[in-house]
Order: C-alpha cells, then structure tokens, then sequence
C-alpha cells in the first residue's frame, strides 16, 4: 500500500475504479489513504454505486455497473470529455449511508 501511495503523491489527477469497496475493507482503506493526499480524484464504481456512498470526499464520482468492455469505453469517454455522464441512480445512496451508519 505504501508503494502506492508514494507513486500517487507525484499525480495531478488520479482516476481509481471500485469493484464492491463498501463490502472489502482493504481496498475502501487504500482508496480513503489515496482521497486523504488531497489530490483531485474521480472515484468509478465499477459494479455498484453504493461504492459512491462510502467515498464523499472524492473530486467526482461515476457508476458504470459493469466491468464489461462497453461500459469501459463509455467511462473513457466520460473521463476524456467525449461524452456527458446522464441517467438516475437506481437506488437511494442516502438511505444506503444511513443504514450503514447503523450497523
């Protein structure tokens, strides 16, 4: 993780995907490690949004609720401007944090 996170800190921008982080710990506390360097960073939830929940403090956050090659080249194009990110979460993010607070 250190090795990481040093490689980072020379970064203007960093993009990190997301596959299910509100469930794994350790990749949730490499991601708040890398949002804490303060260093603009787009968060993409690769499966579910509720990967969006769990990190506020990120620059920007995207939902492409696959890992297929589709929605890849539909998140470059977002990332690189090609393309406006549009649509409606499916689910209530809010309710989600309040109910993970709970536990």
């Amino acid at each position: 993780m250190e090795r990481v996170l040093q490689q980072v800190k020379g970064y203007d921008f960093v993009v990190i995907g997301s596959l299910n982080a509100y469930t794994q710990f350790r990749q949730k506390k490499l991601f708040d490690r890398i949002l804490d360097l303060q260093i603009p960073t787009l968060v993409v939830a690769l499966r579910l949004p509720y990967d969006a929940a769990i990190f506020p403090q990120a620059s920007a956050l995207l939902c492409t609720y696959s890992i297929l090659e589709p929605s890849m080249q539909s998140a470059a194009k977002v990332i690189f401007g090609e393309l406006a990110p549009q649509g409606i979460l499916p689910v209530k993010i809010d309710v989600f944090i309040q109910e993970r607070k709970k536990t």
